[in-house]
């Protein structure tokens, strides 16, 4: 037989049971509703990821020995991936560049490459800076390819534009 103890709390689990719900489930709700509503608020990076054609801006442009040379970079044009404001660009010849998208800016290094040692490269860094401009379709990013600390190593520029998705230079 059950005593009168084990009867009382026995009704007491179904009792307990439905005052612990509401705070068991209600909490992580609660939770996931506060940050779905604090994310609402949250601006996402503008989207710059895929392939690029390149062209030179202006005669100077014709590259240097320092670093890649934009003919190289034009025939291959390039290709930028992007994970929020993280990107890579990839020039061609094997060289990437990791950096940053801040608003419409690019600012990305990629390490010199190997066989640059003695030269203007063996203590600098390439460095990738762009601005977007979105105010003309298709998208056009304006670029700077320097080397740093080398004053010898003329600065590269030229102007980028967004191939369309499936769209080969």
């Amino acid at each position: 037989m059950h005593s009168p103890n084990e009867s009382s709390r026995g009704a007491t689990r179904p009792l307990r049971s439905l005052l612990l719900y509401p705070l068991l489930v209600g909490v992580p709700v609660l939770g996931v509703a506060g940050v779905l509503r604090a994310g609402a608020y949250i601006e996402p990076p503008a989207a710059v990821g895929g392939r690029w054609s390149v062209r030179a801006d202006g005669p100077a442009s014709a590259g240097s020995s320092c670093g890649p040379r934009l003919e190289t970079i034009a025939r291959s044009g390039i290709t930028i991936s992007q994970s929020g404001p993280h990107v890579s660009v990839d020039v061609g010849e094997g060289r990437a560049f990791a950096g940053l998208l801040s608003g419409d800016s690019i600012a990305a290094l990629a390490a010199a490459p190997a066989d640059a040692v003695g030269s203007c490269l063996g203590g600098g860094a390439l460095r990738l800076d762009a601005v977007v401009d979105r105010s003309v379709l298709p998208e056009r990013m304006h670029a700077v390819l320097s080397v740093q600390r080398c004053a010898a190593c003329a600065a590269v520029r030229f102007t980028a534009t967004r191939l369309a998705t499936g769209e080969e230079r």
